[in-house]
């Protein structure tokens, strides 16, 4: 973070897991591979059923639907009831998406955009921006929060806008993760119900900061991220980890700060690669962060001069500009169903 398109979908049935398909807001860390220790580190890998079938926050079974796959157009199209007709549709590029914008709160004034930035932000071109991601936490102590709000930020975009809105939270590695996730949502505040996502930001807080990497600090870190996971989906929040393949001593931030684990692999991935291409395809086969693969679920793909965000024409307001597949998305709409929350079940 700067300071100062459509996925394709299916489901698979594997030997000795059971799949079920949940509603919105109720995705855990749902294929979530852990050590014995919880925290990448140790162990034989085990599977870890992150929410026990019946409790509340776990997805209901699902009913008998009237459906049927279109193999010509590639559609599974499901009729839930007389009136709605879903589609997942197979055939869109995965470099078409949503383009949107993240901010800090650091511009001029009380940093919060007034009118004016957000008419600037909206007109940003050639991309206008569909999506607001608002910093929640800088990772801040108890006695030094966030200076602006997300809730403050998110309020002050104009009812005429129609835009998706979400949260990031950036993590320190002294406080507890529950603490410091229920410090962003207190950030949030009535925004919460609002919120596609909260990312989780796994980066260093300031320039030059470092990370011990002595086997007890990489497990210090790795259980508050772990915790700040857990805290954030028992919250009905759909997660998402937000890091960046910038490198000191050959190193990305991911891996500086977790010793690369694996463990966080299922869920949705932002990363910054701040190339100046509002594209989500890539050249390389794997991303260099723990495990994970292509398509990442959102690129940062701007962030302005020296890292501290983009200026829209008019506007005070830094931003950094984004690129996020529809799958990252709560709202589906009408004739598509951008994405689909699986939670596991072991037995």
């Amino acid at each position: 973070m700067s300071r100062g398109p459509s996925s394709t979908g299916h489901l698979r049935k594997a030997r000795g897991l059971h799949f079920q398909l949940g509603g919105p807001r109720q995705s855990l860390i749902t294929c979530q591979t852990t050590r014995s220790d919880a925290n990448g580190l140790g162990g034989a890998p085990t599977w870890v059923n992150t929410i026990p079938n019946g409790v509340p926050g776990s997805p209901p079974a699902t009913g008998a639907f009237l459906g049927a796959y279109d193999a010509v157009g590639r559609r599974l199209m499901i009729l839930t009831d007389a009136a709605d007709l879903w589609v997942l549709d197979a055939t869109s590029s995965i470099s078409q998406g949503f383009f949107g914008i993240d901010l800090s709160g650091s511009g001029i004034g009380s940093g919060i955009p007034t009118l004016s930035d957000w008419e600037a932000i909206f007109d940003i071109k050639p991309y206008k921006p569909q999506f607001v991601i608002a910093r929640a936490s800088g990772g801040a102590s108890v006695t030094k929060p966030v200076a602006v709000r997300a809730e403050d930020i998110l309020n002050s975009i104009p009812s005429t806008v129609s835009a998706q809105t979400a949260a990031y939270a950036e993590l320190n590695y002294d406080d507890p993760g529950p603490a410091q996730i229920n410090r962003a949502l207190g950030s949030i505040g009535t925004q919460k119900p609002n919120l596609a996502f909260l990312a989780i930001a796994v980066e260093p807080l300031y320039d030059g900061e470092t990370f011990a990497s002595t086997d007890t600090a990489i497990r210090s870190r790795n259980q508050i991220l772990y915790e700040a996971v857990q805290t954030t989906q028992n919250n009905q929040l759909k997660t998402v980890i937000y890091t960046r393949d910038q490198k000191k001593d050959n190193l990305n931030y991911w891996q500086q700060i977790t010793d690369d684990t694996p463990s966080f692999r299922c869920l949705p991935l932002w990363d910054s690669l701040p190339d100046s291409e509002a594209s989500l395809s890539s050249t390389v086969a794997d991303l260099p962060y723990g495990g994970w693969t292509l398509p990442r679920a959102a690129k940062q793909y701007d962030i302005g001069p020296n890292n501290k965000g983009v200026y829209p024409s008019g506007s005070t307001t830094p931003v950094d500009l984004d690129v996020l597949t529809h799958s990252i998305s709560w709202q589906p709409t009408r004739g598509a169903w951008p994405q689909m929350s699986l939670a596991l079940r072991v037995w």
